[in-house]
């Protein structure tokens, strides 16, 4: 098995001479729908939880791209945070075998129930890995109406269909095997706004052992810390989950279905002037879903969720005074999403 990580990770490291996509007509696209239920053992804590987050984008010339998203997001009856984002791109080099650099802008507006406005100045690059998947990485200088202004670092990946591959989708089918790899599109990010530090990464890497059965994990980590004297916070999560996937069907289809089980384990703690907590957790959970294939390399990921809270502890202090316990939002989520998966062959 490690032999095969190995190999896949050096396949995708030396395939440096991939002509990308980034041509007029060609179209990118990404984001995720969610919806859940939280069945906490406190009742309080129990609710309704929804995130909503699409984006598009659409190449009208061979260096110009136009697009949008959405974001919007809320828990039960707590506050609505929604944005909308037009954006635009100027590609300097389209088609290059190489990196495809461009320069970009984007406007960020709230229209929920905050009001704040950002202005981003950005530079990056696009490297394809295979014909459909490029390696997204930029810099950003942020305008902040409320906040102050600061820089962003991002890494992550990002698909590319041209004309043919939207007029072909419906008979695109999927063709991993042995050794292929399934991989989410974030990386990581570090932003540095007005004196506050924040890091987080959170990659998502599936290898096939077979062409049904695939074994992944999902990593997801953040470091935070507050530098100036307004008020001093320190806080940190990493959590890890293993998952096992396995997929239906005896011959590679438009649409493939599978079941998936896995295990969360998480940690996280913060430190004020006035408090200092620690939380640990673990979930068990379970997903029953389907791949929509619109390339071979590219796939909309549709399913249903099942979790359970297996363990849970909190302990610190405030200025209320020590405890320690079990988490009052712990017991059953049941939820459904849509997102978008990469998959990467070990010929690419």
């Amino acid at each position: 098995m490690k032999k095969l990580l190995l190999l896949s990770l050096l396949c995708l490291s030396f395939n440096t001479f991939l002509r990308g996509q980034i041509e007029k007509g060609a179209i990118t696209f990404g984001g995720e729908i969610g919806l859940d239920y939280l069945a906490a053992e406190e009742e309080p804590f129990s609710g309704f939880s929804y995130g909503f987050s699409p984006s598009f984008a659409l190449m009208v010339t061979d260096h110009w791209l136009l697009g949008a998203s959405l974001s919007t997001s809320a828990f039960d009856d707590s506050a609505n945070l929604s944005t909308i984002a037009p954006q635009v791109r100027y590609y300097l080099n389209p088609g290059s075998e190489g990196n495809n650099y461009y320069a970009g802008f984007r406007y960020e507006g709230d229209f929920g129930d905050y009001e704040e406005s950002s202005y981003n100045f950005q530079l990056g690059f696009n490297r394809f890995l295979n014909e459909n998947i490029a390696l997204d990485a930029s810099i950003t200088y942020a305008i902040h109406s409320l906040r102050d202004n600061g820089f962003i670092l991002n890494l992550g990946l990002q698909p590319f269909m041209n004309k043919d591959d939207r007029e072909a989708w419906q008979s695109a089918v999927s063709t991993f095997n042995r050794g292929d790899l399934m991989i989410s599109p974030g990386f990581a990010s570090i932003f540095y706004l007005g004196g506050v530090l924040d890091m987080r990464f959170s990659p998502d890497i599936g290898l096939f052992l077979s062409d049904h059965t695939l074994v992944g994990v999902s990593l997801s980590g953040s470091y935070s810390n507050r530098l100036n004297n307004t008020f001093d916070y320190e806080g940190a999560h990493f959590s890890i989950a293993p998952y096992l996937r396995r997929y239906f069907g005896s011959s590679q289809q438009h649409w493939r279905w599978y079941s998936q089980v896995g295990l969360l384990l998480t940690g996280s703690g913060y430190e004020t002037e006035l408090a200092e907590v620690d939380s640990w957790g673990s979930l068990l959970n379970g997903r029953l879903g389907t791949n929509c294939f619109l390339t071979s390399n590219l796939a909309i990921d549709i399913g249903l969720d099942l979790s359970y809270h297996l363990w849970t502890n909190q302990n610190g202090a405030t200025r209320l005074g020590e405890f320690d316990g079990p988490w009052a939002n712990r017991g059953f989520r049941i939820g459904a999403s849509v997102g978008v998966k990469y998959f990467l062959q070990r010929t690419d």
